[in-house]
C-alpha cells in the first residue's frame, strides 16, 4: 500500500510538471507566435554607453524564453572604454564578462534587437558604467535556480544576463521611475522575474528625462540590399 501511494504521488508530480510546462508553452505561444520588430541596419547603429542589446537565439532561445516567459533569451549593456572602444557588457555560462560589440552582434547564431537611450550617459555615469564592467562575476548555479522557485533570496554574486544587466541598469540610475516609486529596483525582481522587468525597460520613463527606444531588429546591410556587400 505505501508503494503505491509512493508512487502515485511521483506521477501526480510528473503530470503536473507536464501539464504546467504545456500551459507555459500554451501561453508563450499565444503571446509571442508572430512578434515582429521595427527593423534597423547595422551600418546605421551609432552605438553608446547604456544602450542595450537583446537576443533570441535561433538554437535554444525557445526554452530561454519559455522558463522566463520573456521574448527575449539573452541581453548586454554597450559599454566604452576609455578611448572609445565598444563592448558588450554580459553573462554568460562561465561568468561575466566584456565582449567586442561587432564581434558579439556579427557572430551571434540568433536575432539581435537593439534599444538605444534616448540621451548619452554623463561621463561620470560612463566611466561607473566601465568601471562595474570590468568586475568578473559568477553565473549562477542549481542551487540559484531552485532558491529562486521559491522565492529565496540570491546570495553573493552570481547573476544570469538579466540580473546582469539589471545590476549594471540600477548602478548607473536608469532604474525606470515606476520602480523606484515603489522602493523597487530592476534587480529587485528576483531569479526569474528579471526576464520580464529587464525586457520591458524600453518605452519607460527614467531619470532627468531619459528612456530607451523600443528594440529594433539588427539587419545586416547584405540582407537590406543584396547588391550591397555586408558589413
Amino acid at each position: 500500500m505505501d508503494h503505491f501511494l509512493g508512487l502515485t504521488i511521483v506521477l501526480f508530480i510528473v503530470l503536473a510538471a507536464f501539464l504546467g510546462t504545456a500551459v507555459r508553452a500554451t501561453k508563450y505561444q499565444v503571446k509571442y507566435k508572430g512578434t515582429e520588430h521595427d527593423k534597423v541596419a547595422f551600418s546605421a547603429i551609432r552605438p553608446k554607453s547604456g544602450d542595450m542589446v537583446l537576443f533570441v537565439s535561433y538554437l535554444h532561445g525557445f526554452t530561454n524564453s519559455l522558463i522566463a516567459q520573456s521574448y527575449y533569451s539573452h541581453v548586454g549593456i554597450v559599454v566604452e572604454d576609455e578611448s572609445g572602444g565598444l563592448f558588450l557588457s554580459e553573462a554568460l555560462a562561465g561568468g561575466s564578462r566584456l565582449a567586442s560589440f561587432e564581434d558579439k552582434v556579427q557572430q551571434y547564431n540568433g536575432g539581435i534587437f537593439y534599444a538605444p537611450l534616448k540621451h548619452g550617459l554623463a561621463a561620470e555615469k560612463k566611466a561607473l558604467l566601465w568601471e562595474l564592467a570590468q568586475k568578473t562575476t559568477p553565473y549562477p548555479n542549481l542551487k540559484h535556480a531552485l532558491g529562486g522557485l521559491v522565492g529565496l533570496p540570491m546570495s553573493g554574486r552570481a547573476r544570469h544576463c538579466m540580473q546582469h544587466v539589471a545590476w549594471l541598469v540600477d548602478e548607473i540610475g536608469l532604474t525606470p521611475l515606476e520602480c523606484l516609486e515603489r522602493g523597487k529596483t530592476v534587480l529587485s525582481a528576483g531569479f526569474y522575474g528579471t526576464p520580464h522587468a529587464v525586457t520591458t525597460i524600453p518605452g519607460k520613463a527614467l531619470r532627468d528625462g531619459n528612456s530607451y527606444a523600443s528594440p529594433r531588429e539588427v539587419v545586416f546591410d547584405s540582407i537590406l540590399n543584396p547588391s550591397r556587400g555586408g558589413v
